[in-house]
């Protein structure tokens, strides 16, 4: 199949009309997402019933034994975590498969292998399915969602802003600034009032929340006291077991004080005082966190088994923080309260919680 040469004089009438379908296709678009969100907010005011029964505010869900109604996804978010679960593949089987997509030092080629080996293994197969679960009504699956998504943001960060162009740079730039849109959208869009009521007791989510907080103090206490040490006496922060160049621990530093150390304290504090949002951003947090240190382990074993000068296969302190993690994880996702039948014409609140009392 031959096509017509594009000529200096057709040019402008190909894309005149090309531009013409673009802007008939985008007001179709917009006028099929105002009629749905129209549809939308009459169903939820109570006056439409959108293929199910409405009680109260909330739509009753016959997948729910309880009359719950699930709070899932939204559309947006969905297909960009499937978008970015698919580039995160791409990218993870190039670097392991393809030589020189990596343009650096021996020592940094072996970090983002290790790196690449956890978002293939773990990260993706995470994504997908916990958004499986989130979709399904699952509150454990929405912060494991959640949690997955805000580690590919921090991790692309550094492939973003650690490394130098290479044939991998427009993916690891799309990955990320898919991961934030999908990672607000998701965060936003739950209901994070009803979120809240379905925790259980206090005392876990204050444990949980003491730890995040400990986390958080130590972490940003080390790097800002060799930040400050450095400013007052130019002595360069002391390597960690992780060879990398100054600037790889650098761009370490910096993430971990704008990202996590301000992040980690906020939801603590939330958390401790049983916030909405506390339970939801706490969550995210230890769940991104707990991959965070399985990425940190790769990355030793990674320098180890490619022979770098000075690479350690483990970390002797890292057991304890692992722990840690997963224990405030631990006492997040068991803390939700167990769903209970709906006897017939009990009223259901605003959320789509049962007014009775909780079990």
């Amino acid at each position: 199949m031959s096509c017509p040469p594009i000529t200096e004089a057709s040019l402008p009438r190909r894309v005149s009309a090309l531009c013409c379908q673009a802007a008939v296709k985008a007001a179709e678009f917009v006028r099929q997402a105002s009629s749905r969100l129209s549809r939308l907010v009459h169903t939820r005011d109570g006056t439409g019933t959108a293929g199910g029964r409405v009680v109260g505010q909330a739509e009753v869900s016959g997948d729910l034994p309880n009359g719950i109604a699930p709070d899932h996804p939204g559309k947006v978010p969905r297909l960009l975590s499937v978008a970015v679960a698919a580039l995160v593949l791409a990218s993870s089987l190039m670097g392991l498969t393809v030589r020189g997509v990596y343009q650096e030092a021996p020592s940094v080629v072996a970090m983002y292998r290790g790196l690449d080996a956890v978002n293939l293994a773990v990260a993706v197969p995470g994504l997908l399915g916990s958004l499986w679960l989130a979709r399904r009504g699952s509150l454990r699956g929405w912060i494991l969602w959640t949690g997955t998504l805000a580690y590919t943001l921090y991790t692309f960060t550094l492939y973003v802003f650690g490394l130098g162009f290479s044939t991998a740079f427009l993916l690891h730039v799309a990955i990320l600034a898919l991961a934030v849109y999908a990672l607000a959208l998701a965060l936003a869009g739950r209901d994070r009032e009803g979120f809240a009521r379905r925790f259980r007791h206090r005392l876990p989510a204050r444990a949980a929340a003491s730890i995040l907080g400990l986390l958080g103090l130590g972490l940003g206490g080390i790097w800002t006291y060799y930040a400050s040490r450095f400013a007052l006496t130019g002595t360069v922060p002391p390597d960690g077991l992780i060879v990398q160049p100054v600037a790889g621990l650098h761009l370490s530093y910096a993430a971990d004080l704008v990202l996590i150390v301000p992040a980690y304290l906020l939801a603590a504090v939330q958390l401790w005082r049983q916030s909405p949002w506390g339970y939801l951003l706490g969550g995210t947090l230890l769940a991104s966190g707990a991959l965070q240190q399985l990425g940190y382990m790769a990355q030793l074993a990674f320098q180890a088994r490619a022979g770098i000068p000075g690479a350690t296969a483990a970390d002797p302190n890292e057991p304890p923080i692992v722990v840690a993690y997963l224990v405030a994880l631990a006492l997040l996702l068991t803390g939700f309260r167990t769903r209970k039948a709906t006897r017939p014409g009990e009223r259901t609140a605003a959320y789509g919680l049962p007014t009775g009392p909780a079990t």
